[in-house]
């Protein structure tokens, strides 16, 4: 049957005066027979007893050859995922059992739409410390989750950025824009922004790709890195007359930038071509 989805009085809540983890509650009183939710299956199948074929797949995880019904629900699914890459995220909100991590302040791997909401109401905040909190939030909610989309939680970091930038913080302005590069794919190899450069990581890139990334950052790597690197060239340069650091980081920007070597570089970064030495 096809039916809409539908959620009654009830929430999923923490129940920390219960001993921890999640449970469903009551928002109001609750009549009897009154309906609670209505949830459709996100995969359906149905085998025909008549038919002979025998259906088994390779379960990664377990390294279970499952059969049966199992086999072909997992096959449905992946079918229903490959069309429409957003529905992972209603996989992605399943909760696995007390033997997996517990989800984390937000219950579960928000939504797309969830997620977006999220970043744009942080970006309203004008509080570091509210801002700071709510990125702690969505670390915990990403933690274990290597392939979600943690573009979300780079926005929020924006939003700090902002901050700390419009007080003239260029410390901390420094160390948000490093951290926030792996919400983009990026690995920071050397976080250091004070101090001497040891010889061995003096002409060393600062960055390397992370094997894998979140699932909106490829389309993005490529402008909102590079110019995440020019940023922190422009402030190791400008702010702390700092050559050394200023030069590795211009050199990832250049490593970073897509569609072919230097000469395209310094033509779509013309206000840059004073530092060509540099490199």
């Amino acid at each position: 049957m096809d039916l809409a989805e539908f959620t009654g009085p009830i929430e999923v809540a923490s129940l920390s005066s219960r001993g921890g983890g999640r449970g469903i509650v009551a928002k109001r009183d609750i009549k009897f027979g009154e309906l609670l939710v209505v949830s459709k299956a996100f995969a359906f199948c149905a085998l025909d007893p008549a038919n002979p074929e025998v259906y088994a797949a390779i379960n990664l995880i377990t390294n279970i050859v499952d059969s049966g019904f199992r086999a072909v629900v997992a096959i449905r699914v992946a079918e229903l995922i490959a069309g429409n890459p957003r529905a992972v995220d209603a996989i992605n909100q399943l909760y696995a059992g007390p033997a997996n991590e517990p989800p984390s302040q937000f219950s579960t791997v928000p939504s797309g739409k969830q997620r977006d909401q999220t970043s744009n109401k942080i970006s309203s905040y004008t509080a570091t410390s509210v801002i700071r909190s709510q990125i702690k939030k969505l670390e915990e909610t990403y933690e274990g989750y290597a392939d979600a989309d943690r573009y979300a939680t780079y926005k929020a970091y924006r939003a700090l950025l902002k901050l700390y930038k419009t007080n003239s913080d260029h410390v901390n302005a420094l160390q948000v824009i490093i951290k926030s590069l792996k919400y983009v794919g990026l690995e920071v190899t050397d976080t250091s922004i004070r101090g001497h450069l040891a010889p061995s990581v003096h002409s060393a890139l600062p960055i390397k790709l992370l094997a894998t990334a979140g699932s909106e950052t490829g389309s993005r790597l490529g402008h909102t890195a590079v110019d995440d690197c020019i940023a922190i060239h422009n402030i190791f340069g400008g702010e702390f007359d700092d050559m050394s650091r200023a030069a590795k980081w211009l050199k990832g920007a250049v490593w970073l930038h897509y569609g072919g070597g230097q000469d395209l570089f310094w033509e779509r970064y013309p206000h840059l071509s004073h530092h060509r030495d540099l490199l």
